[in-house]
């Protein structure tokens, strides 16, 4: 179990200083298609990304907001830093009405991301014997069928690791309610089995501060597409695929699926966050 302990604490390690995925609010295996919305931080696609009415924001200090291994296609949205730096990387790309002012084309490689993907998602689901702040809880897909919402709930400093088995998870309409000291930093959801992900019309629609959380935490599913619709999720996404689906042709209705970061901190698992000044709140 140390080895465990120290394993994931130099993935939080390297977040900071090299490639790991801890330092991405977004990272895919594969495709990404996304319209109507945003991702408000760093972005690895591991595949192709086609996007619509889109934006990518991150705060980076070096490089670019999305990394594309293969084709980027954006029509209208932007891409964009605080400092107003504009750039995407990509091997391919196609842009029309799109804020890209720079595109650096050669080839990324995602693989690394990729196996830590599956390395955490491991990691995860054997900490059911983990000492220290840690609450665990063991959920299946029958769990989101059969309720109509969840409760999440932690006491103190711990961090909640919710492992969820299932090849097809079904979120919709669902309601969470956070209890006791519970925040998205401290949530992990790992769909370990999970190929199909459907989250739509689901969430907290506001925390006791009156904030709106959408669903708290970070979703890790190594071998699943995560469809969105009419959602939110404040922490990041770590997926074989993600489709965002819009409400309308023309963007009117609601948002597809957006992504705000807020990093996993468990207080004896050192995860990582995007940046040291992005994530200050959960620093050690």
């Amino acid at each position: 179990m140390k080895n465990l302990i120290v394993s994931l604490a130099l993935l939080g390690t390297l977040s900071v200083n090299a490639a790991s995925i801890f330092s991405y609010t977004v990272a895919t295996k594969g495709d990404v298609v996304g319209e109507c919305s945003d991702f408000l931080g760093k972005t690895s696609v591991g595949g192709d990304a086609y996007l619509r009415d889109f934006l990518i924001s991150s705060n980076v200090d070096s490089g670019c907001p999305i990394e594309v291994e293969g084709f980027l296609k954006m029509t209208k949205g932007s891409v964009q830093t605080n400092n107003q730096f504009t750039c995407a990387r990509a091997t391919k790309s196609e842009f029309f009405r799109a804020g890209v002012t720079k595109v650096l084309s050669y080839p990324i490689d995602t693989y690394n991301l990729s196996t830590q993907m599956d390395f955490v998602s491991g990691k995860l689901l054997s900490q059911e014997n983990l000492p220290g702040k840690v609450r665990v809880r063991t959920l299946t897909e029958n769990d989101f069928k059969n309720s109509g919402s969840i409760v999440l709930e932690t006491a103190g400093d711990e961090a909640l690791i919710l492992n969820i088995s299932g090849k097809e998870i079904s979120m919709v309409k669902m309601n969470i309610v956070l209890k006791g000291t519970v925040k998205p930093s401290k949530i992990i959801w790992n769909f370990f089995e999970a190929e199909t992900l459907v989250v739509k019309n689901s969430g907290v629609k506001a925390d006791s501060h009156g904030n709106t959380v959408g669903i708290p935490g970070t979703f890790i599913a190594p071998k699943g597409t995560l469809f969105m619709n009419n959602a939110l999720i404040t922490g990041a996404v770590y997926v074989s695929k993600f489709i965002g689906q819009a409400e309308s042709s023309d963007c009117k209705g609601q948002v597809s699926g957006q992504v705000n970061p807020d990093c996993f901190k468990a207080p004896s698992i050192s995860m990582g966050c995007e940046l040291p000044r992005r994530c200050g709140k959960c620093k050690n």
